[in-house]
């Protein structure tokens, strides 16, 4: 609207804003109602997230329509923008817009064809896109909470990342252990039997040696009074003579700096000293003396808050399998949640929570995307009048979105609970660029006209801008939020050539037939 208004130049804007209203009016209100059609895809679908995220969106679509005819053109009129001449429009002309519309329309129908066989092949790429329903690759890598969650899960000691399946008894849980474990997908299983130690014979007697041995000096609790200060001043000095005994010639040994660092201590730091060597030896003592203290540890002798936390009110007792391969890796954790809930439906835990939640989101993406493209399409029949414009107009939009899929699989980048909404939200940003193309090539019936207008211009410095917005939004640390811009970012430029060249070489073509006809 801006740029119309300042190609109008200085006329009176009680002349002029009617003109510019009939001219961009419809096209405007119509713009406006396609995108919020495809914020509201995801209404009806059940993934209420992004449902209401589209709810709120349309409703911005219905304000910034709603201003776009009160609020912006008083602002334009207090700013004396129509009192700007036409060399605005100059300054903001494409370079070289006439010869490069004239080698669209020379070469319309090759560009044509191209575009529709484009289309075939990027949709059967783009097909094989992937989604990544794991919540940890939305993730920062790079953070401390990421890192310790996965070296925790490569040593074994936790991870979130198991499946449970509750069996009726100890010998069931076997039975189930021993079915997961022949799983190629499962890379261990544990079950309250796992937290009995393996070959205790074997072990009991060798601590019932160590406590022939150790027995007597540790397990009779005896205790000695403390030494006096004239005692512990001979016991650092025997100490400092050994330490040199043992040093010898060499005083750079470890003895020779023991003894040395002896002779300097007074009697206050000798008393701190013993009181550090105590302290260790105490515990390590009590340690050595509950070790050798050991029995033998079977099922009914554990301890009762791990029993009660492996095991059910009613005896159900807990098997846990946990993924093969690494968790950063959606598409074997998939696998290994398809692989269990196979033999075990009922398996439940944070992948099968996950994975069911993707799948929820990929049929809302499906459903979404579907209901876009039909009601847009239907918009743009009864708007435009004419079945084949309207055509026209969705196939640079459909193969705006069979490039951005097709380079999602070439990039590696797979669809996320965050970027998700790209794909359908492409079509409603992209149609309001071809309605643009398609009303002012109406208005002038001629590629070149079209390109000498101020409809190009408007269209990528749009284009441009949003694609900023979004290229600095993918460089953000939450990675689906950097996947979501960097998506959009690509689907704008991919939108930006259909609609600048696709979308022109159709309607050349079509005029061409119809000429020959």
């Amino acid at each position: 609207m801006i740029l119309r208004r300042v190609r109008e130049g200085g006329v009176d804007n009680d002349a002029v804003w009617p003109r510019v209203a009939r001219g961009l009016g419809p096209t405007i209100f119509l713009c406006g109602l396609t995108t919020a059609i495809a914020f509201l895809s995801f209404w009806p679908t059940g993934f209420r997230g992004l449902a209401e995220l589209g709810l709120i969106s349309a409703m911005g679509m219905v304000i910034a329509v709603v201003m776009s005819f009160t609020l912006l053109p008083a602002l334009l009129d207090l700013l004396g923008v129509g009192s700007v001449s036409a060399h605005a429009g100059r300054r903001l002309r494409l370079p070289g817009g006439l010869h490069f519309a004239e080698q669209i329309v020379s070469h319309a129908k090759p560009i044509a064809v191209l575009a529709c066989l484009g289309l075939l092949l990027a949709g059967v790429v783009g097909a094989q896109v992937k989604f990544d329903f794991n919540s940890l690759n939305l993730q920062d890598r790079e953070s401390e909470a990421v890192e310790t969650l996965i070296a925790l899960h490569d040593d074994g000691t936790i991870t979130p990342y198991t499946l449970t399946i509750s069996a009726d008894g100890m010998e069931e849980a076997d039975r189930i252990a021993e079915m997961l474990r022949r799983l190629l997908e499962v890379g261990r299983v544990k079950t309250l039997r796992d937290l009995v130690p393996e070959n205790q014979s074997a072990r009991l007697k060798i601590l019932d040696e160590a406590n022939i041995l150790l027995g007597p000096a540790v397990m009779l609790g005896r205790s000695v009074p403390a030494p006096d200060s004239d005692a512990r001043l001979a016991a650092v000095r025997d100490l400092v003579s050994f330490g040199t005994d043992f040093a010898g010639a060499d005083s750079n040994s470890a003895f020779a700096r023991m003894s040395r660092a002896l002779r300097s201590l007074s009697e206050s730091d000798v008393v701190q000293l013993e009181a550090l060597i105590a302290e260790d030896f105490i515990v390590s003592l009590e340690l050595l003396r509950d070790a050798l203290s050991a029995e033998q540890i079977t099922l009914e002798n554990l301890p009762k808050d791990i029993i009660a936390r492996e095991t059910g009110v009613a005896g159900q007792v807990r098997v846990v399998a946990l993924p093969r391969d690494d968790l950063r890796d959606f598409a074997a954790l998939g696998k290994f949640v398809t692989a269990v809930q196979s033999e075990f439906p009922t398996a439940t835990g944070r992948p099968a929570l996950e994975a069911g939640v993707g799948r929820i989101v990929v049929d809302a993406f499906r459903q979404a995307f579907a209901t876009a493209a039909i009601a847009i399409f239907l918009v743009l029949v009864l708007a435009l009048r004419s079945f084949v414009d309207a055509v026209l107009v969705m196939i640079p939009l459909l193969l705006a979105a069979a490039m951005t899929a097709a380079a999602m699989v070439a990039l590696s980048i797979p669809l996320n609970v965050a970027n998700v909404i790209v794909l359908p939200l492409l079509l409603g940003m992209g149609v309001d660029n071809g309605l643009h193309v398609v009303g002012r090539f109406r208005e002038t019936g001629s590629i070149a006209d079209v390109y000498k207008s101020s409809t190009p211009r408007a269209v990528l410095v749009s284009g441009l801008t949003t694609l900023m917005s979004f290229v600095a939004l993918a460089f953000a640390a939450h990675r689906g939020m950097a996947s979501m811009g960097q998506l959009l970012a690509i689907a704008i430029g991919f939108i930006l050539f259909a609609t600048l060249i696709v979308l022109p070489a159709l309607l050349a073509w079509r005029v061409q037939n119809q000429v020959k006809s």
